[in-house]
């Protein structure tokens, strides 16, 4: 019982990210796309419209996608050796 209770979580957690694997691109896009949003909009309160204006929302959106995948990866990656 000891063992399950140890590789649960890691079990979960790739049940997350098996679910997430499932959503459509579109559903995906608008969902980072939010996010984008959101920091480009505390960018532009902390440092003005014009620092906001500079910024390639393009490769905002990528580096938040590629981020966010590897910080799936490095929770697994922690569940799993905790297990």
């Amino acid at each position: 019982m000891n063992r399950l209770r140890a590789w649960l979580p890691a079990l979960a957690w790739m049940g997350v990210i098996f679910a997430m694997s499932a959503m459509p691109g579109d559903s995906s896009g608008q969902t980072s796309g939010r996010l984008v949003h959101l920091l480009l909009s505390i960018i532009s309160f902390l440092f003005g419209q014009d620092a906001a204006a500079e910024i390639d929302i393009e490769t905002i959106h990528l580096l938040i996608r590629k981020g966010a995948h590897m910080t799936e990866s490095a929770i697994l990656y922690f569940l799993y050796f905790r297990a």
